[in-house]
């Protein structure tokens, strides 16, 4: 086996050469989604709404974003080992998410369409994450673990 496979056994629990090829399509995901994370401290630079409710409720809005990033981390880190309900959590979490997300767009927009633009980024980032994470062949790294 060679470096770069030794050193993806230590993130994956099922590493052998024939799953390489899937398992850096799980890593790209995964890359694709804290991608879309780091939008959000740029987003804010666009969005004078968003900076006054956070200057209003710093703590709470601290405390709030820091849960929430862990949280994500957290199943992040779990669907790169090859846990199936992290998948599964981290979609519902975007269905959830997403009608006040798509609600939004339209008034990004109008404040700022660098803003609007941003968020459907964003949204497009994680939903094709998400499809790779849910289609073959990503979706069968899932079953063989």
């Amino acid at each position: 086996m060679d470096k770069n496979a030794s050193e993806l056994g230590n993130c994956f629990p099922n590493s052998s050469p024939s799953n390489l090829p899937i398992q850096n399509l799980v890593k790209r995901s995964i890359l694709l989604i804290f991608v879309s994370l780091a939008f959000a401290p740029i987003k804010l630079w666009f969005d004078d709404i968003s900076i006054t409710i956070l200057q209003e409720k710093l703590l709470l809005s601290g405390i709030i974003f820091t849960l929430l990033i862990s949280l994500i981390a957290f199943l992040l880190i779990k669907i790169l080992r090859g846990r199936n309900w992290a998948r599964i959590i981290y979609l519902i979490l975007i269905v959830i998410g997403t009608p006040s997300s798509v609600y939004s767009i339209p008034s990004e927009i109008l404040r700022s369409p660098v803003l609007g633009a941003l968020t459907m980024v964003q949204l497009s980032l994680v939903y094709y994450a998400l499809f790779i994470l849910f289609t073959k062949p990503g979706s069968n790294w899932f079953g063989k673990i």
